[in-house]
């Protein structure tokens, strides 16, 4: 027997019934056993998936992990599915949180049938290594830290294959996945630029099913494709009293997280298919949920047509101090979220300690997650907040405007290292504490239960399943895959 794990990033409860209610023989509507969960371990609006991720996969609340952004170290001992692979189940990762780089994963003596790290790694080391290719391709994409999708983008990916062609190697070596990669090109074209990012879970999603038809005991696979499109057009999915989008703006969004489902929804089907031949249990989960952003007004929207990502760290961080910044490298986070890794520890917190003696202005934006007390008025059109964990900082950084004044120096967005671009959608969708897990067999008699009880639950169906399909009451402490 085996037991798949599909780790849906933020998805919704209320959005899955809207899908199931418009899709009523979708492969999602089979998934009939249906729980939802509670992350308690962090106040609702300081939830962040890099967070409820290590929570929900070690059942440690955030008081002892202490993980929050991507950047943050996390003891990997604790993840549920590396204990068992370590007892010698045979395991898939496909981009789960948390597993990067791959160096502290893949001993001499693991039990891996696949493992390709999240794409905030440093290096694009993968088991076996002829995914290294298109690991690579998605870490570039991920350093990019790209808020808006163009179709740049797809000439990125076509520029990558073709170094080294390999429909296998990028997950393009079936019908399914092929047919969607096109719908999507073309749709991206046509329709909305921003759908070239799904292509992403197409290949995963490809990659991951060949690993579970090929025999893995636990597959794990995460995904952000349906997050991503929640977070800028669920206002556009979900119908609300006193809308602040108008109906034009609605009418052309209205199908984009549909379309995220669907691809989902077809990937599901694909996989229970193979249960005509093998054993599987499906278990769908989500760390936390999306809920409509009700702080959203007609006067925001009209004021923020437009944003900015910081493309030079080091400016932005010369400027902060008054002076030459130390040395630092970068760690994989996403926007607008910034990671600076210093060389020791003393040195990141100093510059942690000035960064917050510095202040800031009041917060006009979403999407950041953190709360900043210390408003400054020396400090016009610019949040920020810093994090500290070990040698690494992270800031949290919005601009409220094109420009910005820092203890009587004023400066325009680009001295500061930014870039701004156009933008129609406002982060639509905000994150809910509910979670959902989802499955097509029963993991528990409750309907509702904190997330922190998750990990027990798929742990014990995958020693079960072991046990039933062995004759044995015990798990086996090494396996030869």
């Amino acid at each position: 027997m085996a037991t798949v794990v599909l780790e849906v990033n933020e998805i919704p409860l209320k959005v899955l019934d809207k899908f199931i209610l418009e899709n009523p023989e979708s492969n999602l509507s089979k998934l009939k056993y249906r729980i939802t969960t509670l992350a308690n371990d962090l106040p609702e609006d300081e939830l962040y998936p890099s967070q409820t991720w290590a929570s929900i996969n070690t059942g440690l609340p955030f008081s002892q992990h202490r993980v929050k952004w991507f950047s943050d170290e996390l003891n990997t001992e604790e993840l549920y599915w590396q204990k068992l692979q370590k007892l010698g189940y045979r395991t898939t990762i496909v981009g789960s949180l948390h597993t990067s780089p791959a160096s502290n994963f893949l001993k001499e003596d693991h039990n891996f049938d696949v493992f390709i790290p999240d794409f905030f790694s440093k290096d694009k080391t993968t088991f076996p290594r002829n995914y290294e290719d298109f690991q690579n391709f998605n870490i570039d994409a991920t350093n990019e830290n790209r808020r808006v999708s163009s179709l740049g983008l797809l000439k990125d990916a076509l520029l990558a294959f073709l170094k080294k062609p390999s429909l296998k190697n990028w997950g393009l070596n079936n019908l399914l996945a092929f047919k969607q990669i096109l719908h999507i090109v073309l749709s991206s074209i046509f329709i909305n630029k921003e759908r070239l990012r799904l292509a992403q879970f197409v290949m995963t999603s490809s990659i991951f099913y060949q690993s579970v038809k090929n025999g893995s005991e636990l597959s794990i696979m995460f995904t952000n494709h349906v997050a991503s499109m929640m977070h800028r057009y669920l206002h556009a999915y979900i119908d609300i009293k006193d809308c602040p989008y108008d109906q034009k703006w609605k009418n052309k969004y209205k199908d984009e997280v549909n379309f995220s489902i669907l691809l989902l929804d077809e990937w599901i089907g694909k996989v229970s298919r193979l249960k005509d031949n093998k054993e599987i249990d499906i278990i769908l989960m989500s760390s936390m949920g999306q809920k409509i952003n009700d702080k959203i007004s007609k006067e925001h929207l009209e004021k923020f047509n437009y944003d900015f990502i910081l493309r030079d760290q080091k400016k932005f961080l010369n400027i902060l101090l008054g002076n030459e910044s130390p040395d630092f490298e970068t760690k994989g986070v996403m926007v607008p979220q910034y990671s600076y890794e210093f060389n020791d520890q003393s040195t990141a917190k100093l510059i942690h300690n000035r960064i917050l003696d510095l202040g800031t202005d009041k917060n006009e934006r979403f999407g950041h997650y953190t709360k900043n007390p210390i408003e400054n008025s020396e400090i016009s059109g610019l949040y920020i907040n810093s994090d500290l964990k070990n040698s690494t900082i992270t800031l949290s950084v919005q601009l409220n405007s094109e420009n910005i004044s820092i203890k009587g120096n004023s400066f325009t967005y680009d001295e500061l290292g930014f870039e701004k671009f156009d933008s129609d959608n406002h982060h639509s969708g905000e994150h809910d504490k509910r979670g959902v897990l989802w499955s097509d067999f029963e993991l528990s008699n409750k309907q509702e239960i904190d997330y922190l009880e998750v990990e027990s639950l798929i742990t014990n169906n995958v020693k079960n399943n072991y046990s039933k399909k062995s004759g044995s009451s015990s798990h086996r402490t090494s396996i030869v895959g």
